[in-house]
């Protein structure tokens, strides 16, 4: 739950005399926190009714939070992020629209007139678009603005989707079967790795809460 929706929240069922009888979960989707003069209550459904439970008759383990009442999961903290490199996105989207040509000049010792200039532009763009060689010729230049056409390629771009995907929930990526960098040794290493940055953060929340 708190990986998916950000919240998992734990009814704390006692009996007459206060002491604890069961930890049941409750529908993460279908419980909020809510702050009323100062106090912190839970409403959710519980056996089909909508019910009020206090603070202490709920464990609520949250994943990163801005209030430090309601928690994001991993994939909606990412989500937020992605949202704020908009720009660079669209911007790799254009350059791939464009079979990943960067915005570049071509200067020329010389003037030249309009219809030379567009008959330039044309051979270019069609040598570009891979249907031909440029050639340049009296002192034709070509200077490059933005980031180098090998630096966009589409199948390690393809893999770093998946390493992110992975990053999101702080995976080893021998975990989901990349093993290109994979070592005996660093697997080792990574499974204890992921015992102490991935699983211990949460163990070690959830031990604090209840």
């Amino acid at each position: 739950d708190v990986l998916m929706h950000g919240n998992a929240y734990v009814f704390i069922s006692r009996d007459k005399d206060g002491q604890i009888k069961e930890l049941i979960p409750l529908t993460s989707t279908l419980t909020h926190p809510v702050m009323h003069k100062g106090k912190l209550y839970y409403v959710t459904n519980y056996e089909g009714e909508n019910i009020r439970l206090h603070s202490d008759e709920v464990a609520h383990i949250k994943g990163m939070s801005r209030d430090g009442i309601t928690g994001m999961s991993p994939i909606q903290a990412m989500r937020m992020q992605l949202e704020s490199n908009a720009e660079a996105t669209k911007y790799n989207r254009d350059m791939i629209k464009k079979d990943g040509v960067p915005r570049g000049v071509l200067t020329v010792d010389a003037s030249l007139k309009k219809e030379a200039k567009e008959a330039l532009r044309d051979s270019w763009e069609s040598a570009n678009k891979g249907h031909s060689v440029a050639i340049a010729d009296n002192g034709i230049k070509y200077q490059q603005m933005g980031l180098a056409q090998e630096d966009m390629q589409w199948l390690e771009s393809q893999k770093y989707n998946v390493q992110r995907i992975a990053s999101i929930f702080k995976v080893p990526l021998h975990k989901i079967n990349d093993l290109e960098n994979a070592t005996y040794t660093n697997i080792e290493h990574q499974s204890l790795d992921y015992v102490k940055n991935t699983l211990q953060p949460w163990i070690t929340q959830m031990e604090f809460e209840f």
